[in-house]
């Protein structure tokens, strides 16, 4: 008869993913017109980031920090949750949205200083 040396119990959690958009210090990235869908995680700038006209949605928090910066061109940002800019937002002629999604961010806050085109 042949018996088992050990056992293994597999336990499953069940969570969401979650996964931050991060430009890093000294990175630089730009959307290149195109559009990203965030699913509901967070935008985090210590580098440079240009929309280049292209859209950033779902977005629940915006942190621009103290080195980041952030170029809106003619592009657009749909966030339900908080704003908040430590760094450089150069706004152009780009819009951000704060919309209602309870599923993702529970209320919006604005902080820092920002000048919005469109807001």
């Amino acid at each position: 008869m042949i018996r088992p040396i050990a056992t293994t119990t597999l336990l499953l959690a069940t969570a969401a993913a979650h996964a931050d958009y991060v430009v890093p210090p000294g990175a630089a990235f730009g959307l290149g017109g195109g559009s990203m869908d965030l699913g509901c995680t967070d935008v985090i700038i210590d580098g440079a980031f240009d929309l280049e006209g292209g859209t950033l949605t779902n977005v629940r928090h915006v942190q621009i920090g103290a080195a980041g910066s952030l170029t809106l061109g003619s592009g657009a940002v749909s966030l339900a949750g908080n704003w908040n800019n430590g760094g450089t937002l150069n706004a152009g002629t780009g819009s951000v949205s704060l919309i209602d999604n309870a599923a993702c961010a529970a209320g919006s806050v604005v902080s820092g200083n920002s000048s919005f085109y469109a807001l």
